[in-house]
């Protein structure tokens, strides 16, 4: 994410990304105090139940401003982030509908979720978790994610923006369906 938010940097919405990292910074925090108490399973249903709705519900007539949108995004992200993981979608389908274009999506995003990922691991940090043995396997992740980066932007910049909205939402609702389908197999498992 990080990488890819430094490639497409002049196009970052940095008044949605300063609310979003405070309320990332506090939903961090709180949720830390529950990390071993709530299963994982009630998390990915319930998330993927609302990203589900968001999508498919019906458009306002008119663009509806919510005070403290972005504050209140980045402190569920960060909150369920510490206990499923998947937090893209939820941010991915955040931004549909505000008129941004492409390129002001996919910056942003990818700086709200880098940001909300560092604090992740900030939080897991101070819970215990050790980190040595995985070094090697996120240095790997970390190269490939650089490279992957440079060439979605690249490919980002010949897809149409109708066709980049119809792509986004496709790949959102697919993620969200198997993220319910976990938390389901996720509940049936612990019976």
């Amino acid at each position: 994410n990080f990488s890819r938010s430094m490639i497409l940097f002049p196009s970052v919405i940095w008044k949605v990304v300063i609310s979003f990292v405070v309320g990332a910074a506090v939903g961090g925090y709180s949720g830390s105090f529950f990390i071993s108490s709530i299963p994982e399973s009630y998390y990915k249903i319930g998330l993927g139940i609302f990203v589900l709705w968001a999508i498919f519900k019906s458009k306002p007539r008119k663009k509806i401003e919510i005070p403290g949108k972005w504050y209140a995004l980045g402190w569920i992200a960060a909150f369920v982030s510490l206990f499923t993981g998947t937090i893209g979608i939820l941010i991915g389908t955040s931004f549909l509908n505000e008129g941004f274009e492409k390129k002001q999506i996919v910056a942003t995003q990818s700086i709200c979720q880098f940001a909300v990922h560092v604090i992740k691991v900030l939080v897991f940090f101070s819970v215990g978790f050790v980190m040595g043995p995985y070094l090697g396997t996120f240095s790997g992740m970390v190269v490939m994610t650089v490279l992957g980066s440079y060439l979605g932007t690249r490919l980002l910049e010949k897809i149409p923006e109708k066709i980049f909205f119809v792509i986004l939402k496709t790949i959102i609702v697919f993620l969200t369906a198997r993220l319910i389908i976990s938390g389901i197999t996720g509940l049936h498992a612990q019976l």
